[in-house]
């Protein structure tokens, strides 16, 4: 997917009104300004605290089929292997049933907080508007709309 991604930004063309009318870089500066580190490590927590609250509080609200056993009232079972104190939970399942439901659900939000990352990450000098000009980039739009098929295809 990061390789996808990766083309996908390259195919963006520059603007030359925007290359033009920034300062020149010195050879001893830093890749990653300050902007894009902000910008990494707010989105690094952001990512963090959406993925561990699906992993703890996931078997509460994540719906399940009735037919699908292990199931707690209609929500997914839990997929981490030991509760807190060390019982099984997912684990005494795992040999009959496989990898867990809940962190196929885990792993599909994180993959979709990606995809919608490559969107932001299209501009990264904190302008407001990450969607100005996408339109003319049609080869992003048909890789987004490919990872993203491929994703839901997958899962």
């Amino acid at each position: 997917m990061d390789s996808f991604a990766s083309l996908a930004h390259a195919t963006e063309e520059p603007n030359k009104h925007e290359l033009l009318n920034r300062a020149p870089q010195g050879k001893d500066e830093y890749i990653i300004s300050r902007t894009m580190l902000k910008h990494i490590i707010v989105m690094s927590i952001y990512e963090i605290i959406v993925c561990y609250t699906v992993v703890f509080s996931g078997e509460y609200w994540i719906p399940e089929s009735p037919n699908h056993v292990p199931n707690l009232n209609g929500m997914v079972y839990p997929g981490r292997p030991y509760k807190w104190n060390n019982e099984e939970l997912y684990k005494a399942y795992k040999s009959e049933y496989g990898p867990s439901r809940h962190f196929t659900v885990v792993f599909t939000v994180f993959v979709f907080m990606q995809v919608i990352n490559m969107i932001n990450t299209r501009k990264i000098n904190d302008e407001w508007n990450m969607f100005h000009g996408i339109h003319k980039n049609h080869m992003f739009i048909f890789i987004w709309c490919l990872i993203v098929v491929v994703q839901v295809l997958m899962t």
